[in-house]
């Protein structure tokens, strides 16, 4: 997981817990060692409470996220999201620098594999429902145009043509 540890001891905490885990799998049957997980991803998420810029009350998140740039992004009440969803807030790209924003309302669930990637701005209104396998993005890795196709994606500029608005 690609974990934004900036303002947070996420890492050390996830670290202690993994090495909890191991330990005790040997002595204990799996059923406990399954607890023993869900804590673990429970503990991680909850740790990000105070690297976000904003984390609303009553939020669940399922096992395999991934956050990047937790300070630029605000999330309401009552949000869901279900297991491997990343959520990408740029300040860097190469030489690049960015003031990214992501902004998800109040009642908001993203089922499995939902990806939120932001350079710029991307707002999510309230009541919103994602289903699986989306991709929401402000931004692209340089123009369409014979000279950037051959430049690696990876090394290519990044562009935005805006904010992303979704009610």
């Amino acid at each position: 997981n690609g974990y934004d540890t900036k303002g947070s001891h996420t890492e050390e905490i996830k670290k202690i817990l993994d090495l909890i885990s191991i330990i005790i799998y040997p002595i204990f049957n799996p059923v406990v060692s399954q607890y023993i997980k869900k804590i673990n991803e429970y503990l991680s998420w909850k740790s990000y409470r105070f690297s976000f810029r904003k984390l609303g009350d009553n939020s669940q998140v399922g096992k395999g996220f991934s956050i990047n740039g937790a300070k630029h992004i605000k999330i309401g009440n009552n949000f869901y999201a279900g297991k491997n969803i990343i959520l990408d807030a740029w300040e860097v790209h190469g030489e690049q620098k960015f003031n990214p924003e992501i902004d998800i309302g109040d009642n908001v669930s993203l089922n499995d594999n939902v990806h939120i990637s932001a350079i710029d701005y991307i707002k999510i209104g309230n009541n919103v429902l994602f289903g699986r396998n989306v991709f929401i993005t402000d931004n692209s890795h340089g123009a369409s145009d014979l000279n950037d196709i051959l430049i690696a994606p990876e090394k290519r500029d990044l562009s935005s043509k805006g904010p992303v608005i979704i009610g």
